[in-house]
């Protein structure tokens, strides 16, 4: 089903934001996970890891997206020596 045209896009940071308008080299770092414990209520988490492009910091999208802050359990902003 298509989106109307007075619909506004989906924002990829800010209120509203979805994992899905981030651009796809930060979606690449990005994994969704779900826990099957109750299959009833799945609960979904996101699993972030930017390892590999020897980033300096932690792009500004990934901590203004809304679902990615509700769904992210653990933000550990330490880097692997």
């Amino acid at each position: 089903m298509g989106r109307k045209k007075d619909e506004k896009p989906i924002p990829p940071m800010g209120p509203g934001s979805k994992v899905t308008a981030l651009t796809p080299q930060l979606q690449r770092h990005i994994t969704l996970v779900q826990d099957s414990k109750d299959p009833r209520r799945p609960r979904r988490s996101f699993y972030i890891s930017f390892s590999t492009i020897l980033a300096k910091k932690v792009p500004e999208e990934t901590y203004k997206n809304e679902e990615l802050q509700v769904r992210w359990p653990h933000f550990s902003g330490w880097a692997q020596w």
